[in-house]
């Protein structure tokens, strides 16, 4: 996924980009995910204002473990994201025209998005991915998933930082 800046500057039309990315790097250190199929990368390139702007589209199929009960379910991660890149060294005192808008300085004429569609996955991963709203989780006591059947443990609801005073009304 190469963007060749010189071929856009001055033109008016945009180029597009579409390619498939291996994540496997991202799946075998992630807690998170048991896999991930490839990523789905759609992305326009456009001169203006003396940058290129990049606007990708990105989608995967993700297999994740949920952080309540354990399961493996599939979820697909679908998302876009805006990147703005020059060439030109910045000026000292020049202000941004827009302060959300940052500006990847680049020293090449040729821009690899593989770094940048990877950051932005991990941005967009959950942090405790669940496979449903509801899930119950994992009994603490026994380990049964309460999604799928009761437990027969007893609950006791006390805490057990106040067990030294529990016979202290009884006298």
């Amino acid at each position: 996924m190469l963007i060749h800046l010189r071929e856009l500057y001055g033109k008016q039309d945009k180029a597009h980009i579409s390619d498939k990315l291996d994540i496997s790097d991202i799946v075998s250190n992630h807690l998170s995910m048991n896999s991930a199929g490839l990523v789905q990368t759609e992305a326009d390139a456009i001169f203006e204002a003396g940058r290129v702007r990049v606007n990708a589209h990105v989608h995967v199929d993700l297999e994740l473990i949920c952080s309540r009960c354990l399961v493996v379910f599939e979820d697909p991660l679908v998302f876009s994201y805006t990147e703005l890149f020059s060439n030109e060294t910045p000026k000292e005192d020049e202000e941004p025209a827009d302060k959300d808008d940052t500006v990847n300085y680049v020293t090449e004429d040729k821009i690899s998005l593989v770094p940048y569609t990877k950051e932005h996955i991990l941005l967009e991963l959950p942090m405790f991915p669940l496979c449903s709203d509801h899930c119950k989780g994992l009994c603490p006591t026994c380990g049964v998933n309460l999604n799928d059947e009761a437990c027969n443990c007893t609950k006791e609801l006390t805490d057990p930082r106040w067990s030294g005073l529990k016979g202290f009304l009884s006298k």
